[in-house]
């Protein structure tokens, strides 16, 4: 309800390990012992968890976006000249269990498509991409050294190549394939009969 925030983000923290604790780590140490911190122009807010004004989102553009789309609104939102918060408490994000390092090669190939749409200088584009490769580089030593396991290893390479092969999905014309999930129908508990 400040007049100066635009966005208010609550740390969505995965359940699907090695992402919580990466999330977890990212979010504790950017609050130190405080309850927010605000994004700045360049970094990208999520929407997961997330109350925007609506009036900054008026007449935004986001066709041929299909990944990324929260870091064009986060630029609005941050452009408009309001903060963009994230705050305390964190919140448990459940989600399929998906195939991650897919997920992270069409998140790469997203950053990549804002700078081929105009939506990201080509400059930003380089620095993120540059810094999705990194970070998969410093959890692929992290985790392997500090627990000590091929399988992480192995997860952390498969992110890596599938973040250097990401432009091949610029090629496609086809979404990233989600797998549906059943839903359990709503419960509505049967009215007894009087009398």
């Amino acid at each position: 309800m400040r007049p100066d925030v635009g966005a208010i983000q609550s740390g969505a923290i995965s359940v699907h390990e090695p992402y919580r604790t990466i999330h977890l780590e990212e979010f504790g140490s950017r609050m130190g012992d405080g309850d927010l911190f605000d994004y700045r122009p360049g970094e990208r807010g999520f929407t997961n968890a997330t109350l925007v004004r609506r009036c900054l989102l008026d007449g935004l553009d986001l066709s041929n976006v299909d990944t990324w789309e929260d870091w064009v609104i986060t630029q609005r939102v941050l452009g408009s000249g309001y903060r963009w918060i994230v705050v305390r408490p964190f919140v448990d994000h459940i989600h399929e269990r998906e195939d991650l390092a897919m997920k992270e090669g069409w998140n790469a190939a997203g950053i990549l498509n804002l700078a081929r749409t105009g939506r990201m200088p080509a400059g930003t584009a380089v620095r993120q991409f540059a810094g999705k490769i990194a970070l998969a580089l410093k959890g692929a030593v992290k985790y392997t050294i500090v627990l000590r396991s091929p399988q992480v290893f192995i997860e952390y390479t498969r992110f890596i190549a599938s973040i250097l092969l990401s432009p091949r999905h610029l090629l496609r014309v086809r979404p990233r394939p989600v797998k549906a999930t059943a839903v359990p129908p709503p419960f509505y508990p049967r009215e007894e009969k009087q009398g």
